[in-house]
């Protein structure tokens, strides 16, 4: 699928919300994108979040290979499960 780099935002973006976990590669390939770009998506997620000041972050979950949408108040058990794991 060809969008412009708003709409792949904004759809990673609303998957996440919902709580889905999202695979890199398979972002990737979904916007025929390369996956360092799926990569900076998902930085700039976080920019807005940060600058903006909203109480979440994606995050890398190793154990479940994928990005999900993470609560500040719910990041530190990620955190410890990573560490320990």
């Amino acid at each position: 699928m060809n969008v412009v780099k708003s709409q792949a935002l904004l759809y990673i973006y609303d998957e996440l919300k919902k709580g889905k976990l999202l695979n890199r590669n398979t972002l990737a390939k979904f916007f025929n994108i390369n996956y360092r770009t799926v990569t900076r998506y998902i930085s700039e997620i976080n920019s807005y979040f940060a600058n903006f000041n909203i109480n979440c972050e994606v995050l890398y979950s190793p154990t479940d290979k994928g990005y999900k949408l993470f609560y500040n108040d719910r990041k530190e058990d990620y955190h410890q499960d990573v560490q320990s794991g």
